[in-house]
Parts: structure tokens; C-alpha cells; sequence
């Protein structure tokens, strides 16, 4: 939906469609139909329409493909999404798709230049990943990701945003009784073989797990700049797909990408990655890897010919203990943060297939998982040793000073104190040096940078280029996602009306954990507000949405699960959680749990006691006292 060149002879050019669409431009045509810039008459906002040729309306099963499309992309509600707008019948009887317009470059067009670095090939992933996380959990399995339905937008001074498009061969997951027949041809005949899966390619059932290899083959291409299967010949393509392993990535990527992208390349959909949820995390941990080495390009600040030395003078002099303290800092800083990723994943994994190591140990006031206590005492002693390698030259500096070296530490160079000024102004809000940090390509940005892009909006009231600001922070530097200071922005834009829908989709979408307890927490907030009754009503839409609870953590999943139990009346099921909820429970569900001490609420005219298996013993009240002690997260910052 780019403008490429096309002449302009198109009979529609022109025309106004539905009252509403004045045709601008012709962007494309096909054997199905066209595709126009067009601008709506009245809102003066630019939109792609797609209509279809006259002469396929009398092909059914054209005319099925083209409405499914509009039905899957009004169905999909995501940022990284061409949203659909309007479907409907023009008098000639030709159909009509009103899309959000995009303009950008497709990634077929960008991969015609080269392969991409393994850093920008997993933020275009993850982002593809995020979007078909959203198409499944709406019940909608693509069936045609390819490059060329994949754009790379501007936006937010990102210029890898993307967008998917083109579900028109989409397979939709239909309620019985909906209207809705399965398309007898589409998505066995239709598709593109180079990123067909195995099964799709022999014609058998596919979901969600057929896109995951569809995006395994992109993810290939855009590292290894080739597709691992092609030919000429159709037969001998999708033979290759079904049979043959993918020739091995360049040994200069590192291991676990080249061994993610194996994965997702696995024969059978049972043996790839499982979800793109499960995939958005995966590939969040090896960003987080890749940012903290120096792999990744554009992670810190480039430098110039002349500063390079510079930068490599000052490494040196931090190694021979002159300026350690700060090289501490930075390390201990950098270190927590991979061990907070370390300790996230051991949540999903280790404690899911050994519950016993997420069982709760007090010591003190504080309960911890076995996981972390085990996890945390080896961390420590990692960074004590790490702490006394860097500060102990220090001190033996001290001790000698100027008698050993003749010389006084080597001060702060003028280079990093301006760097330092600047972030400083910013975080302030200071409109010069937040403009100074934005003329900065986002991979030139350093993690101070991009936090104080946010900050700094903030701080000056800015609430919606605060949201962008951490949105392309949060693509760079995955860190961000556990920033207290992030997260408390996030929390107060939630309930600014200009910011709002930006902030929640944020949390939905992009602060994982962390983002579902903001989001119970805004709904919480805004329940008794009748000004805030949209604010409410947005932040439980994102929290029933399955993809996005799939995010929660431990004691946010047993709300829910409590929750579930007490709407459905169903007292057994509560009954079980409750040794959960004096294991793990918080003070989130103390209003549910005070819920089943109610004694009437159902039978004949709600007389009778729903909670009655509740009653005899101290379990619910153990399990209250438990909860009570315990205290759900804080969003007002530090």
C-alpha cells in the first residue's frame, strides 16, 4: 500500500466511492482487483481502498477470500496491523476494502538490498511475531506471511515499524452457526510455496503454528540474505519444504538465533516454537542478550573516527583501575538487569515444569520462590566477585594515589560530562535536549537516552510523545520494560485522555508481566469514576484478551483463576485455589475472596449458599489472612 509509480489511467481516479472515498491515485493492480491511495471527503484522511474487478464478483469463491479479508482485518486490533476501516457494495456491484494507509518500503524490497544484522532482523520478528500473536488469539490464521506483505514504516522516529498485511486468504476460526462456510480452495491452492509450511504445502489442516514457519523462513532470509528452499519447478519446492533440513546459517550470527530460526523451521508444527506469544519472549530475551553485547549495532552511542580512539583510551583506563567505580556502576547495572531476565525465564520454564521450585520460602518479612533464593544467592556472589575484581584496584589506587603515579585520576573527559548535561536537561523536560536526543538515529541511542526521551515528555505534560518515546525505547532497550519510572508514566498516561488508549495498548502489549498488573490496576483505579468509565471499560478489554493474559504473572494467573471461579459459581474450583492463594496470593484478591463469604446468592431467588464447600473450616480464612499480607505491585514511581 506504498506509492509505487504507476501511471495514472484508471477510470476510478476521481470518483468518489460510497459518498465518502475520492479516489487519489492508482498504487496497484492484479487479477483480483485494485488498490488505491483515496482520501475520505469529510475526515480528510488518507486510506488504501481496494476494490474489486467487476468481472470476479461472479466468482464465489473470490468474492469469499475478499470478504474474509475484511472480516479478519477488522477483527485484529494491533498496532503492528493494516486495521481495516469500511467494507461494503458499490452499485455496479463491485466490492469495496477501505485499509489504514501505510507508506513505506515492503521487506521484500528491503532484503533485495542485503541480509540485516542479526539485532534489526529479531526487532522486525518480534514485531511480526506481536501482530500474529494478535491475528490468533482473534481466531485468524494468516496463511500468506511473505516480505512482500510485510511493510517498514517511519513512525516514532523508528524506521522498522511494521506493518502486516493482506489477510486475504486468511483462515478464520468461526463460531458454529455464524454464516460463515470454509473456503473450499483458498489456502490449498492459494499461498506462496517459498513460505509454505509442510503441512499447508501438502494441503492438510494448519493454525497458528503454520505463520510461526512462515516468519522461521523470513527470519532466515533476512539473515542469511536467501531463502533456504526455492526452485522453479512448484513439485520440487514444496517436496523440499516437507523433506529437507535448511542449509546452516553463517557462523558469524550468533548460536541462539541461528538455533531459534531452526526451530521454527522444524517439520512438524509440534516440534516448533508453540505460539507467537511464547516467540514475542523468546526473542525478547536475545535482544535483551544481543543489546548488552557488542553485537548489537547502534545498541550505544556510534562514534566517529576521531572519538573511537577516545572511547578505546578511556576502556583502557577503566581497566587499569583508574575510573573503576563507574565501570562498576555500569556493570552492576547491566548485570541486573540480564539477571532479571535470567529470573523471568526461569519463571516460564523451570518453575511451570517443577512446580516445587516455586514454592514460597520466608525469611524475614520477605517470601521469595525457592527459584529466586537459589537463583539470587549464585547472582550475588557473581556480582560481589565481579564488584571486587572492578572497586579493589581502586583502592589500592587510593592507597598509593599520587606517590605511586605522580598524577591525580584522570577526570571526566568533556565529551562524556556533555553527554551526561544532556540526559540530565532531558529528563527535565528541557525541549532543547530532548530535541537534541531525538535528531539521534534510535539505534545511535544509548538506554539513558531513550529512558529520558520518555521522562522528559512526561515531566512537561507531553503524555502521547512520552508513550512513543518509550514505545521505540522499549523495541531497543528491553530493560525499560522493568523501569520503575517507566512504568509509573505509563500508569498516570493511562488516565490522561490524550495518551490513554496509547498507554494501555503499551502495557497490553509490550511491558509483559509488568504491564497486566498496570493494567489490573488502572481497572481497579477507575471502577468507582463514572469520568473514567472508558478508561475502565479499554483496560479490561485488554485484560480478557487471551493473548495478552498469557503475559500474566503467577499471582496476577491466580486472580484471574479465582476470579473465574467466583463468576461461575463453580465452589469446588474455588475451593482447590485455595492453597494457592495462601502460598501466593496477594491483596488483589481479597475482594474476591470476601465474596464467597456471602451466604446467599444462589437457588431459588439467590436464597441459597453458593460457597457452601467453603464452610466447616478455616481454610478460607487462612487463605485471607495470607492474601492480606502480601501486597500487589506499585505503580507511583520511585
Amino acid at each position: 500500500m506504498s506509492d509505487a509509480t504507476v501511471v495514472e489511467t484508471d477510470p476510478q481516479v476521481g470518483r468518489v466511492l460510497a459518498d465518502r472515498y475520492r479516489i487519489v491515485k492508482l498504487l496497484g493492480s492484479g487479477g483480483m482487483g485494485s488498490v488505491y491511495r483515496a482520501e475520505h471527503v469529510h475526515m480528510q484522511k488518507s486510506v488504501a481502498v481496494k476494490i474489486l474487478h467487476r468481472h470476479m464478483t461472479t466468482n464465489a469463491e473470490v468474492v469469499a477470500r475478499f470478504e474474509r479479508e475484511a472480516v479478519a482485518a477488522g477483527r485484529i486490533e494491533h498496532p503492528n496491523v493494516a486495521a481495516a476501516t469500511d467494507f461494503g457494495k458499490l452499485e455496479d456491484g463491485s466490492f469495496y476494502l477501505a485499509l489504514e494507509y501505510v507508506e513505506g518500503k515492503s521487506l521484500g524490497d528491503v532484503l533485495d538490498q542485503g541480509p540485516l544484522s542479526p539485532y534489526r532482523a529479531l526487532v522486525v520478528t518480534r514485531q511480526i511475531a506481536d501482530a500474529l500473536g494478535a491475528a490468533h488469539a482473534a481466531g485468524i490464521v494468516h496463511r500468506d506471511l511473505k516480505p512482500d506483505n510485510v511493510l517498514l514504516v517511519e513512525r516514532d522516529g523508528l524506521s522498522d515499524f511494521v506493518k502486516v498485511l493482506d489477510f486475504g486468504i486468511a483462515k478464520l476460526h468461526m463460531d458454529e452457526g455464524s454464516g460463515h462456510k470454509p473456503l473450499t480452495q483458498i489456502g490449498t491452492i492459494f499461498g506462496t510455496p517459498q513460505y509454505m509450511s509442510p503441512e499447508q504445502g501438502q494441503g492438510r489442516t494448519v493454525d497458528g503454528r503454520s505463520d510461526l514457519y512462515a516468519l522461521g523462513i523470513m527470519l532466515y532470509e533476512m539473515l542469511a540474505g536467501k531463502l533456504p528452499f526455492d526452485a522453479d519447478d512448484l513439485v520440487v519446492l514444496i517436496t523440499r519444504q516437507v523433506t529437507e533440513a535448511p542449509p546452516p546459517l553463517p557462523e558469524s550470527i550468533p548460536a541462539k538465533v541461528r538455533a531459534l530460526t531452526a526451530q521454527l523451521l522444524e517439520k512438524k508444527p509440534e516440534d516448533r516454537v508453540q505460539s507467537a506469544v511464547e516467540l514475542v519472549d523468546r526473542v525478547d530475551e536475545l535482544l535483551g542478550e544481543l543489546a548488552s553485547s557488542s553485537r548489537a549495532p547502534g545498541v550505544s552511542r556510534a562514534v566517529s573516527a576521531t572519538s573511537r580512539s577516545s572511547a578505546q583510551r578511556r576502556f583502557s583506563e577503566a581497566r587499569s583501575g583508574e575510573r573503576p567505580l563507574a565501570v562498576a556502576t555500569r556493570a552492576l547495572h547491566g548485570a541486573l538487569a540480564v539477571l532479571r531476565t535470567g529470573l523471568a525465564a526461569a519463571e516460564r520454564t523451570l518453575v511451570r515444569r517443577v512446580p516445587a521450585l516455586g514454592r514460597p520460602v520466608t525469611l524475614g518479612a520477605t517470601t521469595l520462590p525457592l527459584f529466586a533464593l537459589l537463583g539470587g544467592g549464585l547472582a550475588l556472589a557473581l556480582l560481589g566477585a565481579l564488584l571486587a575484581v572492578l572497586v579493589a584496584p581502586s583502592h589500592a589506587s587510593k592507597q598509593h594515589g599520587a606517590d605511586a603515579a605522580g598524577t591525580a585520576r584522570a577526570p571526566v573527559t568533556s565529551e562524556e560530562a556533555r553527554e551526561r548535561a544532556l540526559v540530565s536537561r532531558a529528563l527535565t523536560g528541557d525541549q532543547r535536549a530532548l530535541a537534541e536526543l531525538e535528531a539521534l538515529p534510535p539505534r545511535q541511542r544509548t538506554l539513558d537516552d531513550a529512558r529520558a526521551l520518555g521522562r522528559g515528555r512526561c515531566a512537561v505534560g507531553e503524555w502521547a510523545a512520552c508513550m512513543a518515546a518509550y514505545r521505540t525505547g522499549i523495541l531497543s532497550f528491553t530493560a525499560l520494560r522493568q523501569d520503575p519510572v517507566l512504568l509509573a508514566d505509563v500508569h498516570a498516561a493511562a488516565f490522561e485522555p490524550v495518551a490513554s488508549e496509547e498507554a494501555l495498548r503499551l502495557a497490553a502489549h509490550q511491558l509483559g508481566e509488568n504491564g497486566l498488573d498496570l493494567l489490573w490496576d488502572v481497572w481497579q483505579s477507575s471502577r468507582q469514576k463514572p469520568e473514567l468509565q472508558s478508561v475502565n471499560r479499554r483496560a479490561r478489554q485488554f485484560l480478557d484478551d487471551t493473548a495478552v493474559r498469557e503475559h500474566a504473572s503467577r499471582e496476577l494467573s491466580l486472580v484471574f483463576d479465582v476470579e473465574r471461579a467466583e463468576k461461575k459459581r463453580r465452589c469446588a474450583e474455588a475451593k482447590a485455589l485455595l492453597s494457592k492463594v495462601a502460598d501466593y496470593g496477594d491483596e488483589r484478591l481479597l475482594p474476591l475472596l470476601d465474596r464467597f463469604k456471602l451466604t446467599r446468592g444462589c437457588g431459588f431467588v439467590d436464597l441459597a449458599d453458593c460457597w457452601e464447600c467453603l464452610r466447616g473450616n478455616k481454610d478460607l480464612a487462612t487463605a485471607r489472612a495470607a492474601a492480606a499480607g502480601r501486597h500487589g505491585p506499585s505503580f507511583s514511581g520511585q
